[in-house]
């Protein structure tokens, strides 16, 4: 690789990095390209060059982030036969990227195709690594007894993202509701396993 591949090269993973903190911030919808490219101090154009359309940097962005994500996800849970090991390292990915799941939540419909698809596949990971984990250490679970705990236990977490602003003016809500939370797995498997 030569020097200038390598400057595109960090320059495009920079403006992945930085338009991270700005979606974080206001969102992927209010954020302006022009907002983008000056807190990178690049040009507009050049953020143009190297993306072409916003839809495009987003689709970056949530590559990247899905990747950071579901690898994170992977090494840190996969290798625990404990449900609520795994149940707290996943309520600890989700508060360290609050803002981003509340932002990805939120303005999910607002999403092309394959950004919805983007964010689909990173919800399959999950559930599924739940899943097994459930299906290993409690053996005698359907995987309709599983579904009917994990449905309600990931749409609880999602509730809390979109809904945050309502249940407190901080910016993080897992922290606050996250006894909560582990407390419904805790419910929801003791009723599936009587």
């Amino acid at each position: 690789m030569n020097l200038r591949s390598i400057a595109k090269a960090n320059t495009h993973q920079m403006i992945i990095d930085k338009s991270i903190d700005l979606f974080n911030l206001k969102g992927f919808i209010n954020t302006k390209t022009q907002e983008i490219s000056k807190y990178c101090g690049i040009s507009h154009g050049n953020l143009f060059m190297h993306f072409g359309t916003k839809d495009n940097l987003i689709e970056a962005v949530l590559d990247f982030k899905i990747k950071q994500i579901a690898t994170s996800l992977i090494e840190n849970c996969q290798s625990t036969d404990n449900t609520w090991t795994l149940a707290e390292e996943y309520l600890n990915l989700v508060e360290i990227n609050e803002n981003f799941f509340y932002n990805l939540y939120r303005e999910l419909p607002f999403f092309n195709e394959y950004l919805q698809n983007a964010v689909l596949s990173l919800e399959i990971i999950i559930r599924n690594l739940f899943f097994v984990n459930i299906k290993t250490n409690f053996k005698n679970m359907t995987e309709d007894r599983i579904s009917s705990i994990l449905t309600p236990y990931f749409s609880l977490i999602f509730y809390y993202l979109v809904n945050k602003k309502q249940f407190t003016s901080s910016d993080c809500i897992i922290p606050i509701k996250r006894c909560e939370i582990i407390e419904t797995l805790k419910t929801l498997l003791k009723k599936e396993l009587s």
